[in-house]
């Protein structure tokens, strides 16, 4: 199994949409299976890591792939 921070390297690199989905549904499945390990065993640092990254996910799923934004709107 690859580690979350490979597969996030290959989100923020990967131009071909296709490909781009692949690894964004790899890293959000390995990112639910770390955190889980991060429960039993925290590393404050890694965690906050693993935020920022799937923050910044988020704004290529919205912007470069034009998912729509899960999050509440502003009024």
């Amino acid at each position: 199994m690859r580690d979350w921070r490979q597969v996030y390297s290959a989100v923020a690199r990967e131009s071909d949409t296709a490909m781009l989905t692949r690894f964004i549904y790899e890293l959000e499945d390995l990112t639910i299976k770390r955190m889980q390990e991060l429960a039993a065993k925290p590393d404050p640092e890694e965690s906050r890591e693993i935020r920022f990254a799937l923050r910044h996910v988020l704004s290529i799923k919205t912007e470069r792939l034009g998912w729509p934004d899960p999050r509440p709107q502003q009024r």
